[in-house]
């Protein structure tokens, strides 16, 4: 099994939740054999991936992952 467990720290818990929040519809799509749990704990945003698939498939959706984890970021940069 391959396994990723990311954790950034915001300056804000909204933050945090925000992006949680986005990065949410993730969790509830992913093929069988693979997981993505995200969650924000106060300032911090955890996000753990599992995968029984593929290494190819593991950092594929890892890249997807962080590339919508940029949106997020770039998202509340712009709304302030």
């Amino acid at each position: 099994m391959d396994r990723a467990f990311i954790r950034i720290d915001y300056d804000a818990p909204e933050k945090a939740r925000a992006i949680a929040l986005a990065l949410s519809p993730d969790n509830a799509t992913c093929p069988r054999g693979l997981s993505i749990n995200t969650r924000n704990e106060g300032p911090s945003l955890e996000i753990t991936l599992e995968s029984i698939l593929r290494l190819e498939t593991f950092l594929a959706t890892l890249d997807d992952l962080m590339r919508c984890l940029q949106v997020a970021e770039r998202v509340l940069e712009t709304l302030g």
